[in-house]
């Protein structure tokens, strides 16, 4: 029959079978009577075990998994702050790190530069703990989604999560705005964004932007440097508007040196936002749709099982920063609600995914230099 259990110490339990050639493993023994076999375990000592029973296959097989783990570890590091290492089960045991800072403790800031990769306790010297941050272009660094320092885009909205926060609790969804470019003469066009187009679309990511049937206006900051047939491959620094090839408002209408600005207001705005995705948990309750944000189905950002790093909170103001080992973020989010999250969205995961604490790494044991991250202090 399946069963489940956690227990440390001794756990003895029957199997209604005969099982030949027991294997010898330390702490388990087995006992042969008129009922089938007696099984037991001994767990190491200071640890818990995790067993699982089951059917499998016809004819049925009995199967019988069993995990030894260490106990939760909770550590005080500043008032109003605790490190937690724990297991979760899924039903294979899952390791999670936890910085989990009290409500009304802690203040958040995203850290880092656009364009420049470096270990995070060099982005934020001096803070309490530092967590990797959101997605970015391998090959230039150029971070892809939205990122705002003290009301002021760094980066634009790609179309995915954001973290975002005024100073209190965050939340996170996708950021609402408006965007649009203004020429020289002060003309003002409405048009899409990366994830988001439109007939008339600005694009801010280096690579290949475009369509057969368009056209490709590359600027570099304010003034455009050509009009191309579509596609284009974006160099770092520049963006490009995309329009409809044989669209005689735009065909020939800007000349290499004009200006062409670009414009992006949030609603509401924030006065701090660094996007990742997909979201997790929102409002106590999974909301885990990655399809909804771009993430292709099979894509390997969401598939692979990999650190994951995600950053969560409680209803009553507990912030997390959360590393796990190898998993999936759908996963990674059914654990988070359970554990109490009214709140989470996953950050960037993989290699990337660290968490250090006064400087030193704490999960897991590698470090990787990364463009963005998430820096936490007490409050006072």
């Amino acid at each position: 029959p399946r069963a489940e259990g956690e227990s440390p110490g001794w756990f003895t339990f029957y199997a209604p079978y005969f099982v030949p050639n027991p294997p010898d493993l330390e702490g388990l023994s087995f006992r042969y009577d008129d009922r089938g076999t007696e099984i037991r375990y001994l767990a190491p000592e200071g640890r818990v075990y995790r067993w699982r029973t089951f059917e499998l296959g016809a004819p049925a097989r009995f199967v019988m998994d069993a995990y030894f783990v260490p106990p939760p570890q909770v550590r005080a590091v500043a008032p109003g702050f605790e490190l937690r290492r724990e297991y979760v089960w899924t039903p294979e045991p899952l390791e999670l790190v936890r910085l989990v800072a009290a409500a009304g403790a802690w203040k958040l800031r995203p850290v880092g530069t656009p364009g420049r990769r470096r270990k995070l306790p060099e982005m934020a010297p001096g803070a309490l703990a530092v967590l990797n941050g959101g997605y970015y272009d391998p090959k230039t660094a150029t971070p892809i989604g939205l990122w705002v320092v003290d009301g002021v885009p760094v980066s634009l909205p790609y179309g995915r999560s954001a973290l975002m926060w005024d100073g209190g609790l965050p939340q996170a969804a996708v950021p609402k705005f408006e965007a649009w470019v203004e020429t020289g003469g002060g003309e003002r066009y409405r048009v899409g964004l990366n994830r988001w187009p439109a007939r008339l679309t600005a694009h801010t990511l280096p690579g290949r932007v475009g369509r057969a049937g368009e056209n490709v206006i590359v600027v570099r900051g304010d003034q455009v440097l050509h009009t191309y047939p579509a596609p284009v491959v974006l160099e770092p620094g520049q963006w490009a508007l995309t329009y409809p090839d044989g669209d005689g408002e735009w065909t020939g209408r800007l000349k290499p040196g004009a200006r062409l600005s670009l414009y992006v207001r949030l609603d509401p705005p924030v006065r701090y936002a660094l996007e990742a995705g997909p979201l997790l948990v929102q409002a106590g309750r999974l909301a885990y749709h990655p399809e909804a944000e771009g993430f292709a189905e099979g894509a390997a950002q969401i598939e692979k099982v990999t650190y994951q790093a995600a950053v969560a909170w409680t209803r009553e103001g507990e912030l997390w920063f959360v590393t796990s080992g190898k998993t999936t973020p759908g996963v990674l989010a059914e654990q988070l609600l359970a554990l109490g999250a009214w709140g989470a969205i996953r950050m960037d995961a993989g290699g990337s995914a660290q968490l250090y604490l006064r400087g030193a790494l704490v999960f897991p044991e590698r470090a990787r230099p990364v463009v963005s991250g998430l820096a936490l202090w007490p409050a006072d």
